[in-house]
């Protein structure tokens, strides 16, 4: 039985990357070309950062025209999945929690969706990784 590895893009987080992100690979969720996309004079962390923001501002659309889109695939489920969600610049100021109570003479809303859900909360406006794609 032969095991086949598979990686992780650095960018956007998608799992089935046949060799490394590296040496001109290009993912076909996101679209980085690694040697090429993520070459300059900063950090290849900061890069990356830089070009995950920008796919997600961008939709976080599926880029492969040739690699069908899996089914069900969703980009921001995807960075969320792969711990990369939290690590956009647009989530500034925004609480994370997974508990629980909302009261009227509150100013956040606190939303409970489980152990294994995530819940979004900014100032009584409270949302699922779903509708996280929106903002």
């Amino acid at each position: 039985m032969q095991v086949r590895i598979m990686y992780q893009c650095t960018v956007c987080g998608y799992p089935k990357l046949k060799y490394p992100p590296e040496d001109h690979v290009i993912c076909p969720s996101c679209g980085t070309q690694f040697g090429l996309d993520d070459e300059g004079p900063y950090s290849k962390a900061f890069l990356h950062r830089d070009l995950r923001d920008r796919w997600r501002k961008k939709g976080a659309n599926w880029y492969s025209r040739v690699v069908p889109m899996p089914l069900g695939w969703n980009g921001y489920n995807q960075l969320i999945n792969a711990g990369l969600l939290f690590d956009a610049e647009w989530l500034h100021g925004v609480v994370v929690t997974s508990s629980v109570t909302y009261r009227e003479d509150s100013p956040t809303v606190y939303d409970d969706y489980g152990p294994n859900r995530l819940a979004v909360v900014r100032e009584k406006h409270c949302l699922s990784p779903m509708s996280i794609g929106a903002l």
